[in-house]
């Protein structure tokens, strides 16, 4: 089961588990403001860094394979003069020194004493004041401060894996149409890769490209599911949830491309549509002439033509197969109107006989269509011979049966040279059996 979190602009509250180990001490260091006793009382845990010396020396970032490194935490103290709280420093998850210390009005700092030997990887360094929760603050969630680095090459990955709309806040059903005025939740699955403990990444939901939350959550190894606390109330039309992870590239990962999801929904009646209009050869990746009939060993590439009917781009994907065969595929982002194509950038090598190239768009449904059974387009096609076009006429029917068997009665070749069937350069009875298969097998 994947773990569940919440995040939202106005309301994130972060869970920490906490480890009872033996650690090491607690110093602090404090910058006095003489003031009164205020209302309201909070512990801010404003940043945690790392420096070269116990309060002292020079803050460092990305430190080197063995350095020795002091981690550190500022803080800032409202609404008291002085107040007892402990304080707790993890590193990857682990404790690392513990202590109850006396934190003054306005701005401190807190480090541990002993130093921690930098080991090669990702790790996240996590500080948290008033552990315990014995001080009664206005605010109860600023009091835990992170911060992500590398030590060498970084080894997490953090993988928006999916967008989705769901019933409820605790999980629910998930939705594919709301329809007009329902209360869905926003959600997302991540998955953290390399890391064996958790990190915290700030994301955020966006639809129709405004905001809808975003905040920090700490994200668990392996798969999370992360959702919007704040519902969306559905409007008609057509809309696009967009999930961003690690919104400001703090954490050093893998890799960065795989930080982003989308998916299209839409709300009433469905109003897009996408075609695949027409798939053909060429000679060229996306350019040059088109290939009717491919020589043996050809160099050939796949293309596609679409119609997109929408007021904006849909985000999908694409695939190309070769007599069953996965050729390209990806993701594309499929532009409203007529007569665009899309291709493959790798090349198809001709092999002799009779082939079907099928394009397919949208092969996971991700765009809402008002047809879902228009997204295929086929081309069959011969190489050495190809031929079930027997009586010239660029198209392959049950006509070209009738040419071919006179042709084969007569002793002649069409004009075309495409009654060679079978590619065997003689013109025989088996160039018919070829056609009919042809012709009349399901494809």
């Amino acid at each position: 089961m994947a773990r569940a979190r919440a995040a939202d602009v106005r309301d994130i509250r972060v869970m920490t588990k906490l480890i009872a180990l033996t650690c090491t001490s607690l110093a602090v260091g404090l910058t006095v403001l003489s003031s009164s006793r205020a209302e309201a009382v909070d512990v801010v845990a404003v940043r945690a860094y790392l420096r070269t010396q116990a309060d002292g020396g020079e803050e460092v970032t990305s430190p080197t394979l063995g350095q020795a490194v002091f981690v550190h935490i500022a803080y800032r103290l409202e609404g008291l003069n002085q107040v007892t709280a402990r304080v707790r420093a993890f590193i990857d998850g682990e404790l690392f020194c513990n202590g109850p210390l006396e934190l003054h009005l306005g701005n401190g700092r807190v480090w541990c004493d002993s130093s921690w030997p930098a080991t090669a990887g990702t790790h996240v360094l996590r500080w948290r004041l008033d552990a315990d929760d014995q001080i009664n603050e206005s605010d109860e969630d600023n009091n835990e401060a992170s911060f992500v680095f590398q030590v060498g090459a970084p080894t997490g990955d953090l993988v928006a894996t999916r967008a989705f709309l769901r019933t409820g806040l605790d999980g629910g059903d998930e939705v594919i149409n709301p329809q007009p005025g329902q209360h869905v939740f926003v959600t997302v699955g991540i998955r953290l890769d390399g890391v064996d403990f958790g990190l915290p990444a700030r994301l955020r939901a966006l639809i129709d490209g405004e905001q809808h939350c975003g905040g920090p959550v700490d994200i668990d190894p392996g798969d999370n599911v992360v959702r919007c606390t704040n519902p969306w109330t559905a409007t008609p039309g057509e809309h696009t949830l967009r999930w961003e992870v690690d919104t400001d590239n703090l954490i050093g990962e893998t890799s960065e491309a795989n930080n982003t999801v989308e998916t299209s929904f839409n709300v009433g009646a469905a109003t897009v549509d996408l075609i695949a209009t027409r798939a053909f050869l060429r000679g060229q990746a996306g350019e040059g002439m088109e290939i009717p009939i491919p020589a043996l060993g050809q160099d050939i590439f796949f293309e596609v033509g679409y119609r997109l009917t929408s007021t904006s781009a849909k985000g999908g994907n694409a695939r190309a197969d070769i007599d069953g065969e996965r050729h390209c595929g990806g993701v594309i982002n499929f532009q409203p109107g007529d007569g665009i194509t899309v291709y493959c950038p790798n090349a198809w090598t001709a092999v002799a006989g009779t082939h079907l190239l099928l394009w397919t768009l949208d092969p996971l449904n991700v765009i809402v269509e008002t047809d879902e059974t228009n997204n295929e387009s086929r081309l069959v096609f011969g190489v050495g011979g190809p031929a079930d076009d027997a009586n010239c006429d660029a198209r392959r029917d049950a006509a070209d049966l009738v040419a071919a068997v006179g042709h084969i009665a007569a002793g002649t070749r069409a004009a075309c040279l495409l009654d060679d069937a079978d590619a065997s350069r003689t013109l025989d009875a088996a160039d018919v059996g070829f056609i009919e298969r042809g012709i009349f097998t399901p494809l």
